[in-house]
């Protein structure tokens, strides 16, 4: 399996319950949190878990906002400290 070198992540606000819901564009990772620092946490944990040792793991995870949201990427990456 060739290295994937970068993931990108689409972020939704979850109106209902609230929270963030993030999955991972082409690739079977998704995850959730309550704030943006913990789905930050989740993120990286997750993908660290999808990606076994004999695996590697991409240098760059990317965040993105889904188009009805009310942060623009740039918001979004500085609020996720990335």
């Amino acid at each position: 399996m060739s290295a994937t070198k970068e993931i990108i992540f689409e972020v939704r606000e979850d109106e209902v319950d609230g929270g963030y819901n993030a999955s991972a564009l082409g690739v079977g990772i998704h995850t959730e949190g309550d704030t943006l620092e913990e789905l930050r946490t989740n993120v990286k944990e997750a993908v660290d878990c999808y990606f076994d040792e004999t695996m590697e793991a991409p240098k760059v995870i990317l965040k993105s906002v889904a188009a009805h949201h009310k942060l623009t990427v740039e918001e979004l990456v500085r609020r996720l400290g990335l």
